[in-house]
């Protein structure tokens, strides 16, 4: 008996269908690790963004009483003014708690390419039950360029990356001030009562 070479039609037409059922069935797999792969990309970008505007901070000083209101300490970049008349509308402040804004809060919008940076600043005091917010007649009319002591020895620094394709905030806080271990020390772990 001659023996044949190949295969015959049959053994084709099942070995193609068992290639394509595992062809189609790994398609959402790689699907879904391709989306994965670009959520932590861009997760990855945002805490970095959060990462890079907390070191540009940490090393500059708390304060600097230079009646010029310096942008060359945390006092002058994140709370430079408690007047809404002075607002911009990527630097402003917020008297009365609305839009996510806590009462008396300087908030600071700046665009990157992982989408917007907001960062709050809110005066603290610390209690012996945690860290309390001044309230907006604590701080009302103090300006950074009018020189004299900031409201508060402590500022409550939230940064927050919105991202553009709507997916949930990254944030983090942490609290600033010349006795805090943080600026003129570093940033002190935040109060866990602060959002």
């Amino acid at each position: 008996m001659k023996r044949r070479r190949g295969f015959s039609l049959l053994e084709l037409v099942v070995a193609s269908a068992l290639l394509l059922i595992v062809v189609v069935g790994s398609v959402p797999a790689v699907l879904a690790a391709t989306r994965c792969g670009g959520r932590a990309e861009r997760l990855a970008g945002a805490h970095s963004a959060i990462v890079a505007t907390l070191e540009q901070l940490r090393v500059l000083p708390f304060v600097v009483d230079d009646g010029a209101g310096s942008e060359h300490c945390v006092v002058g970049l994140l709370f430079p003014h408690a007047c809404e008349a002075r607002n911009t509308t990527s630097a402003f402040y917020s008297a009365a708690a609305r839009d996510g804004h806590r009462e008396a809060t300087f908030c600071t919008v700046v665009d990157v390419a992982v989408g917007r940076i907001v960062t709050r600043a809110t005066w603290v005091v610390a209690t012996p039950s945690g860290w309390v917010p001044l309230q907006h007649s604590q701080v009302d009319g103090y300006a950074a360029d009018q020189g004299g002591p900031p409201p508060s020895e402590a500022l409550l620094v939230e940064v927050e990356v919105l991202a553009t394709d709507g997916r949930p905030p990254a944030r983090a806080a942490t609290v600033f001030g010349p006795t805090a271990p943080g600026v003129g020390g570093g940033p002190s772990p935040a109060p866990s009562g602060a959002p």
